[in-house]
Protein backbone atom coordinates (compact mmCIF):
# COMPACT_ATOMS: atom_id res chain seq x y z
CA UNK A 1 0.00 0.00 0.00
CA UNK A 2 2.82 2.45 0.81
CA UNK A 3 4.92 1.69 -2.36
CA UNK A 4 1.37 2.79 -3.87
CA UNK A 5 1.67 6.21 -2.44
CA UNK A 6 5.29 6.93 -3.87
CA UNK A 7 5.04 5.79 -7.20
CA UNK A 8 1.78 7.92 -7.41
CA UNK A 9 3.85 10.75 -6.13
CA UNK A 10 1.53 11.01 -3.15
CA UNK A 11 4.25 10.41 -0.29
CA UNK A 12 7.98 11.06 -0.46
CA UNK A 13 10.72 9.09 1.05
CA UNK A 14 13.57 10.24 2.55
CA UNK A 15 15.84 8.86 5.16
CA UNK A 16 15.01 9.16 8.78
CA UNK A 17 18.33 10.45 10.07
CA UNK A 18 17.33 13.76 8.47
CA UNK A 19 13.57 14.80 9.54
CA UNK A 20 15.45 16.78 12.51
CA UNK A 21 17.18 19.11 9.30
CA UNK A 22 12.95 19.91 8.42
CA UNK A 23 11.94 22.91 9.83
CA UNK A 24 9.06 22.39 12.07
CA UNK A 25 9.06 18.76 11.07
CA UNK A 26 6.29 16.73 13.13
CA UNK A 27 6.16 12.35 12.70
CA UNK A 28 2.84 10.95 13.24
CA UNK A 29 1.90 7.16 13.85
CA UNK A 30 0.36 5.89 10.71
CA UNK A 31 -2.88 3.83 10.81
CA UNK A 32 -5.16 1.54 8.64
CA UNK A 33 -9.04 1.84 8.90
CA UNK A 34 -11.13 -0.35 7.04
CA UNK A 35 -14.24 0.44 5.17
CA UNK A 36 -16.40 -1.01 2.81
CA UNK A 37 -16.84 -0.13 -1.00
CA UNK A 38 -18.33 -1.45 -3.99
CA UNK A 39 -16.66 -3.59 -7.22
CA UNK A 40 -17.50 -3.07 -10.73
CA UNK A 41 -20.45 -5.15 -10.35
CA UNK A 42 -22.03 -3.60 -7.56
CA UNK A 43 -21.06 -6.34 -4.83
CA UNK A 44 -19.22 -4.81 -1.33
CA UNK A 45 -15.76 -5.58 -0.25
CA UNK A 46 -13.60 -4.44 1.96
CA UNK A 47 -10.96 -1.66 1.56
CA UNK A 48 -7.97 -0.47 3.59
CA UNK A 49 -7.00 3.28 3.58
CA UNK A 50 -3.75 4.34 5.31
CA UNK A 51 -4.14 7.16 7.46
CA UNK A 52 -1.90 9.52 9.85
CA UNK A 53 -2.79 10.23 13.14
CA UNK A 54 -1.73 13.71 13.60
CA UNK A 55 -4.32 13.67 16.52
CA UNK A 56 -1.34 12.16 18.22
CA UNK A 57 0.45 14.82 21.18
CA UNK A 58 3.85 14.76 21.16
CA UNK A 59 6.31 15.91 23.64
CA UNK A 60 4.84 19.35 24.03
CA UNK A 61 1.24 18.11 24.67
CA UNK A 62 -0.39 19.74 21.41
CA UNK A 63 -0.90 17.60 17.97
CA UNK A 64 -0.66 18.60 14.62
CA UNK A 65 -4.68 19.13 14.73
CA UNK A 66 -4.54 20.67 17.81
CA UNK A 67 -2.65 23.72 16.49
CA UNK A 68 -4.48 24.21 13.04
CA UNK A 69 -6.59 27.34 13.82
CA UNK A 70 -9.68 26.43 13.19
CA UNK A 71 -11.37 30.40 12.85
CA UNK A 72 -8.82 30.57 10.00
CA UNK A 73 -10.23 27.72 7.92
CA UNK A 74 -12.69 28.31 5.28
CA UNK A 75 -16.24 27.32 6.43
CA UNK A 76 -17.19 24.09 3.18
CA UNK A 77 -20.09 25.14 1.53
CA UNK A 78 -20.94 21.71 0.68
CA UNK A 79 -19.98 20.01 3.39
CA UNK A 80 -23.32 18.96 3.96
CA UNK A 81 -24.17 18.47 0.69
CA UNK A 82 -27.16 15.84 1.29
CA UNK A 83 -28.74 18.10 3.21
CA UNK A 84 -28.85 21.19 1.18
CA UNK A 85 -29.89 18.45 -1.89
CA UNK A 86 -32.77 17.90 0.14
CA UNK A 87 -33.80 21.36 0.68
CA UNK A 88 -33.57 22.21 -2.59
CA UNK A 89 -35.53 19.15 -3.75
CA UNK A 90 -38.22 20.28 -1.80
CA UNK A 91 -38.02 24.14 -2.86
CA UNK A 92 -38.29 22.75 -6.42
CA UNK A 93 -40.91 20.23 -6.09
CA UNK A 94 -43.19 23.18 -4.44
CA UNK A 95 -42.84 25.40 -7.86
CA UNK A 96 -42.73 22.86 -10.24
CA UNK A 97 -44.94 19.82 -8.52
CA UNK A 98 -45.67 18.29 -12.29
CA UNK A 99 -41.67 17.87 -13.65
CA UNK A 100 -39.44 15.25 -13.55
CA UNK A 101 -36.57 16.40 -11.01
CA UNK A 102 -33.15 14.76 -12.63
CA UNK A 103 -30.48 14.97 -9.74
CA UNK A 104 -26.46 13.63 -10.66
CA UNK A 105 -24.08 12.76 -7.67
CA UNK A 106 -20.18 12.23 -8.82
CA UNK A 107 -17.75 11.00 -6.67
CA UNK A 108 -14.15 11.80 -7.58
CA UNK A 109 -11.61 8.75 -7.45
CA UNK A 110 -8.75 9.64 -5.24
CA UNK A 111 -10.39 12.89 -4.23
CA UNK A 112 -8.37 14.23 -1.55
CA UNK A 113 -5.16 12.54 -3.36
CA UNK A 114 -6.38 15.31 -6.04
CA UNK A 115 -4.41 18.50 -3.90
CA UNK A 116 -1.16 18.89 -3.02
CA UNK A 117 -0.17 19.86 1.20
CA UNK A 118 2.00 23.24 1.01
CA UNK A 119 5.49 22.72 2.05
CA UNK A 120 4.98 23.97 5.43
CA UNK A 121 2.16 21.74 6.39
CA UNK A 122 3.92 18.43 4.51
CA UNK A 123 6.50 18.83 6.92
CA UNK A 124 3.96 17.97 9.50
CA UNK A 125 2.57 14.76 7.47
CA UNK A 126 5.32 12.74 8.04
CA UNK A 127 5.32 9.17 9.26
CA UNK A 128 7.70 6.21 9.49
CA UNK A 129 7.43 2.75 8.05
CA UNK A 130 10.56 0.84 8.90
CA UNK A 131 13.72 2.85 7.97
CA UNK A 132 11.65 5.14 5.71
CA UNK A 133 10.02 8.28 6.67
CA UNK A 134 7.46 9.24 4.06
CA UNK A 135 6.27 12.88 3.53
CA UNK A 136 2.91 13.27 2.77
CA UNK A 137 2.76 15.31 -0.63
CA UNK A 138 -1.13 15.12 -0.71
CA UNK A 139 -3.79 16.04 1.47
CA UNK A 140 -4.38 13.41 4.78
CA UNK A 141 -7.34 11.54 6.15
CA UNK A 142 -6.98 12.76 9.59
CA UNK A 143 -5.79 16.45 9.06
CA UNK A 144 -7.97 18.78 10.69
CA UNK A 145 -7.77 21.32 7.84
CA UNK A 146 -7.97 18.65 4.62
CA UNK A 147 -11.96 18.77 4.46
CA UNK A 148 -12.07 22.67 4.44
CA UNK A 149 -9.12 22.61 1.66
CA UNK A 150 -11.00 19.60 -0.22
CA UNK A 151 -13.97 21.75 -0.20
CA UNK A 152 -12.19 24.69 -1.55
CA UNK A 153 -10.96 23.27 -4.17
CA UNK A 154 -13.99 20.98 -5.24
CA UNK A 155 -16.43 24.10 -4.52
CA UNK A 156 -14.57 26.06 -7.20
CA UNK A 157 -14.39 23.02 -9.72
CA UNK A 158 -18.35 22.74 -9.07
CA UNK A 159 -18.75 26.37 -9.45
CA UNK A 160 -16.94 26.38 -12.53
CA UNK A 161 -18.89 24.00 -14.33
CA UNK A 162 -21.90 25.21 -13.48
CA UNK A 163 -20.99 28.63 -14.86
CA UNK A 164 -19.70 26.94 -18.03
CA UNK A 165 -23.40 25.09 -18.22
CA UNK A 166 -25.48 28.01 -18.01
CA UNK A 167 -23.07 29.98 -20.29
CA UNK A 168 -25.13 30.84 -23.50
CA UNK A 169 -21.76 30.99 -24.97
CA UNK A 170 -20.70 27.60 -24.55
CA UNK A 171 -21.68 25.16 -27.26
CA UNK A 172 -20.54 21.49 -25.37
CA UNK A 173 -20.14 19.95 -29.33
CA UNK A 174 -17.01 22.52 -29.50
CA UNK A 175 -13.53 21.28 -28.31
CA UNK A 176 -11.48 24.19 -27.34
CA UNK A 177 -8.49 22.42 -26.18
CA UNK A 178 -7.72 21.02 -30.30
Amino acid sequence: MMTTEVEFGYALPIPIDIIHRIPHAAVAPLGLIFQDTIDEFGAVKEKARATHDQSFAFSSGLSVNDRVIQDQLIPCQYGHCLLCMLHCIAAARRQFPNIRILIGKFDWRTAYRRAHLAGSSAAECITILGDIALVALRLTFSGAPCPSLWCTFSELCTDLANDILACDDWDPREIHSA
